[in-house]
Order: C-alpha cells, then sequence, then structure tokens
C-alpha cells in the first residue's frame, strides 16, 4: 500500500511537468525488472524468492536521472509453496549514464532504500517486521526494440544499514523492458 501511494504521488508530480519541447533524455520513463533464484539452504530445505520491480525515472539532464523503484520479493520453500511472504523495498537513486548521446543506456546508479526484505542468516521467509535501511548499487544497459521499447538488463547490490544481527547483503541480476518518454506517448498521435 505504501509503494502504491508513493507510485501514484510521483506519477502526479511527473505528469504535471511542462515536458514539451525538450530533449528525449530530459523526459519519463518507466521501467519493470524481473528475477527469481532459488537456493539450498540446507539438506531439506530449498528457499524459492522471486524479485519484481518496476519504476519511474525522470531524466534530469542527457546523462543524470532521479529515479524511483519499488521491490516486491516474494519468498517461500519448496516443501511449503502455499506459504508465501512478500517483503518489498522502496528506493530513491541517482543514475548516471555513459552513453548520453545514443538511444542505448549503460548507467551506473547509487542510492538509498527502505523496506522489510532482510536477508538475515536463516531467517525464513526472509521479512522482517521491522523497517530496514539499505543503500543501494546498480548498473545496467538499455538497447530499443521499437521506439518506446527497450529491453533492460542490470545487476542490484544492496547493504543492509540496519544493525540487524547476521544481516547479509542480497544481489541480483535482473532483466526486463522499459518504456521510454511515457509522458510523450498520447501527444505524438494528437498533433
Amino acid at each position: 500500500m505504501r509503494f502504491n501511494s508513493l507510485a501514484i504521488l510521483t506519477m502526479v508530480i511527473l505528469s504535471s511537468l511542462n515536458l514539451q519541447g525538450q530533449t528525449k533524455r530530459n523526459s519519463v520513463s518507466g521501467d519493470f525488472s524481473y528475477a527469481g533464484f532459488s537456493e539450498q539452504i540446507s539438506a531439506t530445505i530449498d528457499h524459492r524468492r522471486n524479485y519484481y520491480v518496476t519504476g519511474l525515472s525522470y531524466n534530469l539532464s542527457s546523462a543524470l536521472a532521479f529515479s524511483v523503484r519499488g521491490t516486491l520479493v516474494r519468498s517461500n520453500t519448496a516443501d511449503q509453496p502455499e506459504q508465501k511472504e512478500a517483503g518489498y523495498q522502496v528506493s530513491t537513486l541517482v543514475e548516471y549514464d555513459f552513453l548520453k548521446k545514443l538511444d542505448s543506456r549503460f548507467y551506473a546508479g547509487f542510492g538509498l532504500a527502505i523496506g522489510n526484505y532482510c536477508t538475515c542468516g536463516t531467517l525464513l521467509p526472509r521479512v522482517t517486521e521491522n523497517l530496514l535501511t539499505y543503500s543501494k548499487v546498480e548498473i545496467g544497459v538499455s538497447y530499443p526494440l521499437l521506439p518506446p521499447i527497450s529491453v533492460h538488463a542490470g545487476f542490484e547490490a544492496n547493504f543492509i544499514l540496519t544493525a540487524v544481527p547476521d544481516r547479509i547483503n542480497f544481489n541480483f541480476p535482473k532483466i526486463g523492458l522499459r518504456i521510454n518518454d511515457i509522458l510523450q506517448l498520447g501527444r505524438s498521435k494528437r498533433n
């Protein structure tokens, strides 16, 4: 619920901006990525987790972007597939695009996040009642398929800053789609 409110507020603020006549890089983009894993915790426990990442980015310039992201993590074990827990993380990042003059993107991002997903020792499912803080580093690439859609791949490293026992940083690769210039989609057909 917190993520939905944050996403709606962000969309309202960004949609109120007048982006007409600005460069392609000075726009709003949306993305969705996925990653799924299974890890053998012990001889009898197979832990499964799925990461769903969605976000909005506002390009401040041709090289810098500000992003708001939400990550939902579904966590369960193979012997109890019906007992799924969902952890979450809401983050903000500043991204730098190294290919600022091209349609493709190769970027690095740095940011902070809050959430309840905790890779803490043998805690299963990996969800805690307490709110945690994280720092994160991300790298990724986007390659245009058809305007305005790009295929996106990245790697995310999350570092738990909150002092909790047996904390372990969590990292994951992801793949997904990116929609560029989402506020311009309807305008091009009307003009």
